[in-house]
């Protein structure tokens, strides 16, 4: 059984994953929430850091399962123990995972307003797809918020959040030219479907007029309207 100590929204483990050019860093709380954000190294003066995922998590047994607040997706982490002090290794996650380990990092901090801040934001930006019946067109090429994602308070004020809809109905989403989900995709009425293949989950999207916008893919929170930008 996990001892969760009396700290008021303080983390009772730190984990990071380090891959290349990307670290990805979950943080896990006492309230039994948790936040994934990860930074990116574009060039030696170009680090930017995003929020992938936040919600609650629960453990059974040496598994730790944290699901998204927003899209109800299921990430499961494997412990070598019943310990949280022990590196934890994916059973079902993100792309930019890599298989990978998350290494156990023995901080402990407040990251409470952080999380007050992704579920204000979330709330007020993310609304359920209305769905419609009539067909949504969508061609294939990259699709791109054309960088206009500017946060104050961040490591960079630029960010670029692509989805590239390729043939034989796949795809891949990118921040920062990371791939942070993959798989294939269909098309129901204004409905835009994305099944990640990692995590054997269904993302949504909205189709408007050729744009791609009210999407609940990882690092959803500012609800980006995606246009058409190649071939």
């Amino acid at each position: 059984m996990l001892k969760f100590n009396l700290l008021n929204s303080q983390t009772i483990g730190t984990y990071l994953l380090s891959n290349n050019n990307y670290g990805v860093i979950i943080h896990l709380f006492d309230t039994n929430k948790y936040i994934i954000s990860i930074t990116i190294l574009s060039s030696i003066d170009d680090i930017s850091s995003y929020d992938l995922s936040y919600g609650t998590f629960k453990t059974i047994e040496k598994k730790i399962i944290l699901k998204d607040k927003i899209n109800d997706s299921k990430i499961f982490l494997l412990m070598e123990s019943n310990d949280l002090q022990d590196d934890l290794l994916t059973d079902k996650g993100l792309a930019c995972f890599d298989d990978k380990p998350f290494i156990y990092m023995n901080n402990l901090s407040s990251l409470s307003d952080t999380y007050k801040k992704l579920d204000s934001i979330a709330n007020l930006n993310y609304k359920e797809i209305i769905h419609k019946n009539e067909v949504g067109n969508i061609n294939i090429g990259e699709y791109s918020d054309n960088g206009e994602y500017i946060e104050k308070g961040r490591f960079s004020d630029k960010g670029r959040y692509e989805i590239n809809i390729k043939s034989n109905y796949k795809y891949e989403y990118k921040i920062d030219n990371v791939i942070i989900s993959k798989g294939n995709y269909s098309i129901n009425g204004n409905t835009l479907i994305f099944y990640d293949e990692y995590l054997r989950y269904n993302f949504k999207a909205e189709i408007n007029k050729g744009i791609i916008t009210n999407s609940n893919l990882p690092g959803y929170f500012i609800n980006l309207k995606y246009y058409k930008t190649s071939k």
